[in-house]
């Protein structure tokens, strides 16, 4: 297991919290985020990439593929990461975070995040239902 470290940051916006670091991740939130909407739902979102390295495993899988397979591993750690906050805090907090966050533009974002929030609310229930 991982050992994953907390910073809670003063004046963060919601949609501005993200994991780094590689070998000892760190999840960055907005301090009063266990009282925003949605925002217990984004907490286990980024845990869940620290938790399973996401970043190391993606840095191994980007390197061996040539990053040809590297837009697929981003993708499928975003499904899993929104499939573990539906399953740990239900629908109705999985349904604020997402219209916490804005939706995405670019090609890439639509394709890692879906194409609204109602798409990626839909790929996390039936990746839910499937494996977790």
């Amino acid at each position: 297991m991982t050992a994953v470290r907390v910073e809670m940051v003063q004046g963060m916006k919601l949609h501005h919290s993200h994991t780094r670091g590689v070998l000892s991740p760190v999840v960055v939130i907005p301090r009063m985020a266990e009282i925003l909407p949605g925002g217990n739902a984004i907490f286990i979102h980024e845990f869940t990439h620290a938790r399973e390295l996401h970043a190391l495993k993606g840095l191994f899988i980007a390197v061996l593929s040539l990053g040809v397979l590297y837009p697929w591993w981003r993708r499928r750690c975003e499904i899993r990461a929104d499939a573990f906050a539906l399953k740990s805090f239900g629908k109705s907090e999985f349904l604020a975070m997402c219209e916490a966050l804005p939706e995405p533009t670019t090609k890439a974002g639509k394709y890692r995040y879906g194409n609204d929030r109602f798409d990626r609310v839909e790929r996390a229930w039936i990746y839910m239902e499937e494996n977790l």
